[in-house]
């Protein structure tokens, strides 16, 4: 390819969209807004042979820190600034990759197992009881009740991505065992620390729109419908888009 050539090649990528040769990120914090911070509350789990988890586990539906009040596991994910329900592409490097969610004492781990186009989902028991789990993926699927005994690997396959990418699993033996696969429609995503921080990185430089969404309190942009449950951010080359701290609770989104 001649210079020219490739000059016009980048020029026209530059004027189509968010450019690939340029890139950035965006990060905030998301905070509790009331005075009360609610405890992450525990769970009774009944002693019995065998099982590693005698006495009170947590229930992690919703964990926020006491000293910065910053919540955590809320998922964020970049969506296209013009079309908020339009599919962004997933790169080929991200492609063809193994998303696995495993049950090794008593909790599901990733309790938000984010699974992008192409990817496949494994599901795994490494622990030395017998495990269940239950996906409710609706029309678009998965729908499955599997039992696991000690040492069972499944592989469920392609996870079709959806504009509303919340499929809650959970165990049909441990009630307190839940969690959600979020087949996103976008690869640029990020999920909230132990002090309530995220940053999606390798950001092409454009403008999209940012979407977030957490178990409890549900969407942090709410609105009537998902073209509305976002705020507009412009993604700058090698630069970090920092938005102000986000506070919400869980009545916020009713």
């Amino acid at each position: 390819m001649t210079r020219a050539a490739f000059a016009l090649a980048y020029l026209a990528v530059a004027l189509t969209g968010p450019s690939a040769y340029a890139q950035g990120s965006v990060r905030s914090q998301v905070i509790w807004s009331d005075k009360v911070i609610p405890k992450n509350e525990p769970v009774l789990v009944n002693p019995r042979r065998g099982w590693p988890l005698a006495g009170r586990v947590l229930k992690d539906e919703l964990i926020i820190d006491a000293k910065t009040k910053g919540v955590k596991n809320v998922v964020f994910w970049l969506a296209d600034a013009k079309e908020p329900s339009k599919l962004i592409a997933t790169p080929k490097r991200l492609q063809n990759q193994v998303v696995e969610i495993d049950s090794p004492v008593g909790h599901y781990v990733p309790r938000h197992a984010i699974i992008l186009a192409g990817q496949d989902l494994v599901l795994k028991n490494t622990s030395r009881v017998a495990h269940g789990i239950v996906i409710s993926g609706g029309v678009e699927e998965p729908n499955l009740n599997l039992a696991q005994p000690p040492g069972n690997r499944v592989m469920v396959g392609k996870v079709k991505t959806r504009l509303f990418p919340i499929i809650p699993f959970s165990s049909p033996i441990h009630p307190w065992m839940r969690g959600y696969i979020l087949p996103l429609p976008s690869p640029y995503y990020g999920i909230t620390d132990a002090e309530g921080r995220f940053e999606i990185k390798d950001v092409p430089a454009g403008e999209y729109r940012l979407v977030g969404w957490h178990e409890q309190i549900g969407w942090i942009f709410p609105g009537g419908n998902m073209a509305k449950r976002n705020v507009p951010v412009t993604v700058k080359n090698k630069a970090v888009t920092e938005l102000k701290p986000l506070p919400r609770k869980v009545e916020d989104d009713d």
